[in-house]
């Protein structure tokens, strides 16, 4: 059992972890009126600028993997985890220092936050890609990284001035009943129906997740050691025959391929223009497009597409709560170490629990105001993000409300 106050502040880290995933769905009903592939608003950050000013830093750090992990593997493909994660964890680390800078206003922590996930995207897509002329595109999304970066600091800081005031007269938004909503949603298939094992078929499904783990990561260290174009039409043979197994449509590989797309496309131009030796092909204007510029671009795209299509072959081939399992199984040994995982278990299942609760609350609210107003999340970006961001406060009330409720199953008396 854990103290009442450990058992509220992990609680709430679970439901702000849920909050982090839930957004990321929020965020796919508001998309970037500028042509960069994968750019998001960022909103899944700001339980992690929220947690980092309410909470503390284990919790918020907790927040920040859990965040990573189950969007890697349930919105994304496991091979976006490593991407993902040295941006978050670059952000974080620069957040936190900057939050101890007193009369530092919330939204310029959180632009300098967005700026450093971009750069630490950009140094891992330089080692996948095998390039540093991935730093090309730093200048368009570093454009981007600002606004977003603005945006989200200020809903941070106006959910955490309406979750201190939640108590007082000025606040009196609806409270979502979110803990009726579990019956409805009791899995993350609920939530993420392509993650679950819809074809009995499937044979990847019928081997255990932690193998299926193994075989990627042993698959990924192939395709970047292996060189020459027998060794890599051999693992793109068996990426297509995982792809196939699985039922995966081109709809599932192109989602999965756009979050790196326009660092590709950028990169690929770079390549043409950089390499103006060897055998050229053909002239665009001043440009010499060579046959070696050409080559190194289809081994890299190659290379790219390989990976993502056996990491969503992975993905589809395992559910949630295996996932769940596996992590638990992972974290074991460290536990034998003395290192206390327990807190962040806590947190994980709690967000994996919380995340279909967040979802159906968020549904409500959405049903309530399109009921009233039936021009509700219509309009442009600016009236998107106004509309949407009315429901935030209620529901983030709802779900500290749900979150102090569970915290006492967990509390030692």
């Amino acid at each position: 059992m854990l103290s009442r106050e450990e058992a509220y502040r992990w609680t709430r880290a679970g439901i702000l972890a849920a909050f982090a995933i839930v957004l990321s769905y929020v965020e796919t009903f508001i998309p970037l009126p500028i042509p960069v592939p994968g750019a998001k608003l960022g909103f899944a950050n700001i339980p992690i600028l929220m947690a980092l000013v309410m909470l503390d830093t284990k919790s918020a750090l907790a927040i920040a993997v859990i965040k990573t992990l189950v969007t890697g593997f349930l919105f994304g493909s496991p091979i976006m985890i490593p991407y993902s994660a040295a941006g978050t964890l670059l952000a974080f680390a620069g957040m936190r220092l900057l939050l101890n800078v007193p009369g530092l206003h919330l939204m310029l922590v959180s632009i300098v936050g967005s700026i450093l996930h971009i750069a630490g995207q950009l140094a891992v897509a330089a080692l996948m890609l095998e390039t540093m002329l991935v730093w090309y595109s730093f200048p368009i999304l570093l454009v981007v990284a600002c606004f977003t970066g603005a945006l989200t600091g200020k809903v941070a800081a106006f959910l955490i001035e309406s979750l201190e005031g939640s108590g007082s007269e000025k606040e009196s938004s609806p409270i979502v009943p979110l803990a009726a909503s579990t019956a409805d949603a009791n899995s993350l298939e609920t939530l993420l129906p392509t993650q679950s094992r819809r074809n009995k078929s499937n044979p990847l499904s019928k081997l255990d997740v932690r193998l299926l783990l193994t075989l990627l990561v042993i698959y990924i260290v192939l395709v970047f050691i292996l060189q020459g174009p027998l060794a890599l039409g051999i693992c793109a043979l068996v990426a297509i025959a995982a792809a196939i197994a699985t039922h995966m449509t081109l709809k599932d590989a192109a989602k999965a391929l756009l979050p790196l797309m326009s660092i590709l496309v950028i990169t690929s131009v770079a390549q043409v223009l950089y390499v103006q030796r060897g055998t050229v092909l053909f002239t665009l204007g001043p440009v010499a497009v060579t046959e070696e510029a050409l080559i190194t671009i289809g081994v890299m795209v190659l290379r790219l597409v390989c990976i993502m299509l056996a990491s969503v072959a992975f993905m589809r081939a395992t559910t949630a709560k295996e996932l769940m399992e596996a992590l638990k199984s992972l974290l074991a040994p460290l536990e034998k170490m003395g290192v206390r995982t327990t807190d962040f278990l806590l947190a994980c299942n709690l967000a994996f629990q919380f995340i279909p609760v967040l979802t159906n609350g968020f549904k409500q609210l959405k049903a309530q105001r399109t009921e009233t107003n039936p021009g509700f999340g219509q309009g442009g970006l600016l009236r998107k993000l106004r509309d949407y961001q009315t429901l935030i406060p209620p529901l983030a009330q709802s779900a500290f409300a749900y979150a102090d409720e569970v915290a006492s199953e967990y509390a030692a008396e």
